[in-house]
């Protein structure tokens, strides 16, 4: 069975990607994944096996991979939701940019 995929960068250290939601992807029975970048430059890719998507686009934990379905492919519940909440605090961290009138806590 295969399994939905996506990648939620913390940290952007090349300028390129941007943070949040950038990658949905599949993952194969055989291991091999299919991947789209959703970002202004969208492309699809192919990788051998998640482990080597990671080491090349992992940016040293900056970014996590995170499954949508189980290993029988079922969607886990409220996923999608949780990544919609993601992408807004995404969007008012660009809006309003961390500055003075920012507090961070813990």
């Amino acid at each position: 069975m295969h399994r939905r995929f996506v990648f939620l960068r913390d940290e952007d250290e090349t300028g390129i990607s941007g943070v949040g939601l950038v990658v949905m992807g599949v993952l194969y029975p055989d291991g091999r994944c299919h991947y789209r970048w959703m970002t202004e430059h969208q492309t699809d890719q192919m990788a051998d096996s998640l482990d080597k998507l990671e080491v090349v686009h992992g940016h040293q934990g900056r970014t996590r991979i995170v499954f949508v379905d189980d290993e029988d492919g079922v969607p886990y519940p409220g996923v999608f939701q949780q990544i919609q909440n993601l992408e807004t605090v995404k969007a008012l961290r660009e809006r309003y940019p961390p500055g003075p009138h920012w507090t961070r806590t813990g």
